[in-house]
Parts: structure tokens; sequence; C-alpha cells
């Protein structure tokens, strides 16, 4: 390849990660761009999800879990456990290790405040 070639992958979920792996264990350094789709994109609990992402992201990153193609390997899914036993709603399939921040967001988003207590105001009490 010569010098300068970029090379532009679009990929949307566990196939475009396998071709973007590809492609970046066989080009030159600094060539390949990839494109991930963003219209499975969700919100979910005030958190912005991006699963085509995620699964590009985890998969060069080489911590994807191998018996999916998605999610991380690995993975514990005690937030998302926790989170319906508050009586948050798990759609979908959800199983980052959210950080401290990202967990009191969520659980601010369900009405609990910082103490873990549910908070009275959320519910018009």
């Amino acid at each position: 390849m010569s010098k300068g070639v970029r090379v532009v992958a679009v990929s949307g979920g566990v196939g475009g990660a396998k071709l973007a792996l590809g492609l970046y264990r066989t080009l030159p350094p600094d060539c390949l761009m990839v494109v991930c789709n963003t219209g499975d994109d969700f919100e979910h609990l005030g958190l912005s999800i991006s699963p085509d992402l995620d699964t590009v992201l985890y998969t060069l990153a080489g911590i994807a879990n191998p018996e999916t193609g998605w999610g991380c390997a690995h993975e514990t899914w005690t937030f998302m456990q926790a989170l319906e036993q508050l009586g948050g709603a798990v759609d979908g399939v959800v199983g980052i290790r959210f950080d401290v921040e990202v967990s009191a967001q969520a659980l601010e988003h369900l009405g609990w405040n910082s103490a873990g207590n549910e908070d009275p105001g959320r519910h018009g009490g």
C-alpha cells in the first residue's frame, strides 16, 4: 500500500467488528478509519448506549466476549442485576461495567438520591 493511503470501513455489529479487526491486523499503522453504525443507539436510564460502537471498540481492544462476539469477556452483569432489584427497567442487554459516576446517574434517574434512599419528591411525595 502506498504511503498516505487511507482505508475506511463501515461497521455495524459483530460482522463489522470482525472486518475492522482483520483490516487492522493487515493494514499498516494509522491507515484504518472505522465508521460505526449509530442507528441502533438508544438511551437507557439517562445514559447513551451505542451497541455497535461498543462491539467494535471491545473487539479492537481484544476484550470482546469470544462466545457471543459482543459485550466484554468476563462480564459480571452485577450492575444490571442490582438495577433490576431497585426497580429499574433492564430492557435489552447492557452488560457494561459501570463506574461509580455512571451508577450514580442511573440511580438518580430511577429516583434514588446520593445517600441511597428513594427520593420522596420523585413520586410527588
